[in-house]
């Protein structure tokens, strides 16, 4: 065996630990009208078939509600979602008409009489200094409207005037990216507020790709010299 294919089994090693974990949360309705279908498939990432993590409510106190988030294959990931705030989980927008309808056309209502439009999901039990990418989606159903949303206390972003009409995935205006590292407690803050209007919020994907653990990373480094020794001793 050349040290070519040893280097490979380790760098293989290193990518298995390093899978990636793609979490979908999708708002439905709930107050004004009953919530609309649960997503299933892509959004802007992911693929056909993926599973997503769905929260309604039928009050305006949604503090303290939430729960724990399986990944899109459906399989537990460890993560739990609280919410903090007084908002509407609003009506479905029929207006929309883009890929990922059923995501897109429900969404959590964001207003200054409610909490002064100022709430924050907290995410707990996420792999610990981990990369991530984040989307945030925001689709209100009036023209005009616009959602500002931070991360970890981050520099926030906020969407461009909504078109109530939309018939796509638009970064800066119906969807947002942030992309950073997870601090060492493995949480996630992730603060929304109106920026124009009414906000909304129709839900997120969250993905992360874990550090490989010490345990994996002395394997690989094990199994790399137990082969080249023995490459040695051929050699001899």
């Amino acid at each position: 065996m050349k040290i070519r294919s040893v280097l490979l089994i380790t760098f293989l090693s290193i990518q298995v630990a390093q899978s990636q974990v793609l979490i979908n949360v999708d708002f439905g309705g709930g107050f004004f009208s009953p919530s609309g279908p649960v997503h299933t498939g892509a959004a802007v990432v992911g693929s056909a078939g993926d599973q997503w993590n769905s929260f309604d409510n039928t009050g305006q106190n949604i503090s303290g509600l939430g729960g724990a988030l399986n990944d899109s294959t459906g399989s537990a990931s460890g993560a739990i979602l609280t919410f903090n705030g007084s908002f509407l989980f609003n009506d479905t927008d029929t207006a929309y008409t883009g890929p990922a309808g059923s995501l897109m056309q429900d969404y959590l209502g964001i207003r200054t009489d409610f909490n002064g439009g100022v709430g924050t999901l907290t995410l707990t039990g996420l792999d610990t200094n981990a990369a991530y990418t984040l989307h945030t989606y925001s689709q209100p159903d009036v023209g005009g409207r616009q959602t500002t949303f931070a991360v970890d206390g981050g520099s926030s972003q906020t969407t461009s005037a909504s078109d109530a009409a939309a018939s796509a995935l638009v970064l800066g205006q119906n969807y947002l990216v942030f992309t950073g590292t997870t601090n060492g407690s493995g949480t996630m803050t992730i603060n929304y507020s109106v920026g124009t209007g009414e906000g909304a919020f129709n839900g997120f994907q969250l993905e992360v790709v874990p550090e490989p653990s010490t345990w994996t990373l002395l394997l690989a480094g094990a199994l790399s010299l137990f082969l080249l020794r023995k490459q040695k001793r051929k050699l001899g």
